[in-house]
């Protein structure tokens, strides 16, 4: 199997991988264990908000999703997902893995903010992507942006 990641890094934006070939975080495949990450760990962090919070059935949106290892994660623990980055091929190499893996989650391609989005969602993860945009557009806008997504969910 050819490494999905390598597409990665290349072109340089605001929360993508800033090494070639090298994904944001891991995927919970055993496919993919040795694709090379910036931070491993997604199964903790998946099992910590499990802990705290039933996904079971529940609607979730993972903004700056990367290449899905979150996303893909609370799909399996029974939520549907809908992953979203600004990264195209962050969000070509989760396709890719969704198609050989079939969890049933959805990614895509979206800028910052994804309002247009009119599906009700139970619960959002949103990891880094306070802190990309606070870098890029100002701490107020970021707060503006937490406000906003906070009334959409």
């Amino acid at each position: 199997m050819s490494n999905p990641f390598e597409r990665l890094g290349v072109v340089q934006r605001p929360g993508s991988s800033v090494t070639p070939g090298t994904g944001y975080h891991n995927l919970p495949f055993e496919d993919y264990g040795d694709a090379p990450v910036h931070r491993g760990g997604t199964a903790n962090r998946v099992l910590q908000i499990t802990r705290h919070y039933k996904v079971e059935d529940k609607r979730g949106i993972d903004l700056g999703c990367s290449v899905g290892g979150l996303t893909f994660g609370l799909q399996m623990a029974g939520a549907s997902m809908l992953g979203v980055d600004a990264d195209p091929e962050a969000v070509k190499v989760a396709l890719s893995v969704e198609a050989e893996q079939g969890t049933g989650a959805r990614f895509s391609c979206r800028r910052l903010p994804i309002f247009d989005i009119v599906e009700p969602f139970d619960f959002a993860v949103c990891y880094s992507v306070f802190m990309w945009i606070a870098k890029a557009e100002g701490m107020e806008k970021a707060t503006e942006w937490l406000c906003d997504l906070s009334a959409h969910i």
